[in-house]
């Protein structure tokens, strides 16, 4: 009876439980528990092993199963399946902290943030601001990863393609370049940067930034 509300009020890292109770079993255990979070670790430690029992824990959705016996060998065993489920979940938090962290940094910045694959035909990650700068939805480009060449001036397409090829072969890009804006264009410049794994180029990073105001300081200079 304590289990949900224990769990409720927080910093419980996985619950253990033996399976045949007084008036309920491991897995009515399970259910209270993962009503309330879905993802804590439930590992059931108990003397029934049969085959039912194991497939209706499983089917359930229990996190590990140890079956009691007489040799303290089983202890080293629960111990180390207790210990991998809570690492992971506290590592799958810190991820999911970190990733929302990351997300809120991307989208409260005035440049473009964006993840291609090593060729360039699959956009893996790019923020908000894409389409603010380019006019184009972020849907189209994941169908399209090059549509952003659409809308790139026709004199720097050329210049554009070159420095996308030379990172996909290795080498930090650095190009400023004219996308459209309206019945006029406006100065972009992206830095694009190889991500190396084993000696090969297996994506591309960067970020795009508005620089028409230092153009334009620039022609009146």
């Amino acid at each position: 009876d304590e289990v949900a509300p224990r769990v409720a009020d927080g910093g419980v890292d996985c619950v253990l439980s033996d399976y045949k109770m007084p008036g309920m079993t491991g897995v009515d255990v399970l259910d209270e528990v993962r009503a309330i979070d879905p993802k804590l670790p439930v590992i059931l430690l108990t003397d029934t092993g049969s085959e039912s029992v194991a497939s209706e824990a499983i089917a359930a959705g229990i996190s590990d199963y140890v079956i009691k016996g007489r040799i303290k060998e089983q202890y080293t065993l629960l111990t180390s399946k207790i210990t991998t489920h809570v690492d992971r979940r506290r590592a799958e938090a810190v991820a999911a902290d970190t990733e929302r962290q990351l997300h809120e940094l991307a989208e409260n910045t005035n440049d473009i943030m964006w993840i291609f694959s090593a060729d360039w035909t699959e956009l893996e990650y790019i923020n908000s601001r894409y389409e603010t700068m380019f006019g184009q939805s972020i849907e189209s480009l994941q169908e399209n990863p090059e549509s952003f060449l659409q809308a790139t001036h026709p004199d720097d397409v050329d210049d554009l393609t070159q420095a996308m090829e030379r990172c996909s072969a290795g080498y930090t890009q650095d190009i400023e370049y004219r996308i459209e804006a309206g019945d006029d264009w406006k100065w972009v410049e992206s830095h694009a940067e190889p991500i190396v794994e084993d000696d090969t180029v297996v994506r591309v990073a960067g970020f795009t930034h508005d620089i028409t105001e230092r153009k334009q300081r620039e022609l009146e200079l």
